[in-house]
């Protein structure tokens, strides 16, 4: 009697090690992850494989995820989000809740946080149609802006 399918693929993925999770690989150290990445925790204490970036040179990494510093085993590494579900402009309370390329900011004046996508200030406007790129109080980057409505 023959094996249905579905038992092959499941015999296949054990064997093999696959992963039927989406999303970032967790890790407990930087052993875990590939040679591009760094094993970071993020807020919600999950420890997770991101994609190391550099947020003074660009506030976004290639994909477009938000380029943001987090705590990294010893240190504060700056590694790519990925994407959450809250949209722009939506009340949040962490960076990697936001959509693909936006951080969590608390602007003066405003009651609470929400969610706007970042910009390089004084750069070609990656922003859309009435949106600015205004500075963020960050001692990452002077540079380093978020898309608002002025």
């Amino acid at each position: 009697m023959r094996p249905s399918p579905f038992a092959c693929l499941l015999l296949v993925s054990v064997l093999v090690g696959c992963s039927h999770t989406k999303g970032p690989k967790r890790c407990y150290t930087a052993a875990d992850c590939h040679a591009s990445e760094v094993c970071s925790q993020l807020v919600s204490g999950a420890r997770t494989c991101l994609d190391e970036c550099d947020s003074i040179a660009s506030p976004t990494c290639v994909g477009g995820n938000a380029c943001v510093s987090l705590p990294a085993e010893d240190a504060q590494v700056d590694v790519c989000l990925p994407g959450g579900t809250i949209v722009e402009y939506a009340a949040c309370s962490v960076s990697n809740a936001c959509v693909l390329g936006a951080i969590c900011v608390l602007r003066s004046g405003q009651a609470s946080s929400r969610c706007e996508k970042l910009c390089e200030v004084g750069a070609a406007s990656t922003c859309m149609g009435s949106q600015v790129c205004a500075a963020i109080d960050d001692a990452v980057s002077t540079t380093r802006g978020t898309c608002i409505v002025p």
